[in-house]
């Protein structure tokens, strides 16, 4: 899946939807939007990456990046402006691996975050700026 230039609003969304399965959704480009309504899942039982770069947004309930056992979840964003809203909870490795990636001047926002839920699981968070102090940002609550 990729989109860019555009506006998507489903429902819910998986990507490594089965064991041994690998799927990657790739929005770009500024004015980009995917509002879903509800959960993000990358990595659910497979392999699963979710890329948002050049200035796109992506806003949903939920995102969870490496949900069950034996799943991998890499999120990537890059480039200023580019942004993850998490309107509830982000998880990174609930039962799985999940690493998430946010450089040269993206955003993620959430209303709170657990990193590695369960104690199998692997949650990696990577924050590395390379625009002005302070363009990068990663938003806790």
């Amino acid at each position: 899946m990729a989109i860019a230039d555009g506006l998507v609003s489903p429902w819910l969304m998986a990507f490594g939807y089965y064991a041994g399965s690998n799927g990657t959704a790739d929005i770009s480009g500024a004015g980009t939007a995917w509002d879903n309504s509800e959960d993000v899942l990358v990595g659910l039982a497979g392999t699963g990456t979710l890329n948002i770069a050049g200035g796109a947004t992506v806003s949903n309930a939920y995102g969870i990046i490496g949900s069950d056992p034996g799943s991998l979840g890499t999120v990537n964003l890059t480039g200023s402006g580019s942004t993850w809203v998490n309107n509830e909870d982000l998880i990174v490795g609930l039962f799985g691996t999940g690493t998430l990636n946010i450089t040269n001047g993206a955003e993620v926002s959430n209303s709170s975050a657990l990193i590695a839920g369960e104690s199998t699981s692997i949650g990696t968070v990577n924050v590395i700026g390379a625009g002005p102090p302070g363009t990068t940002r990663c938003h806790w609550s």
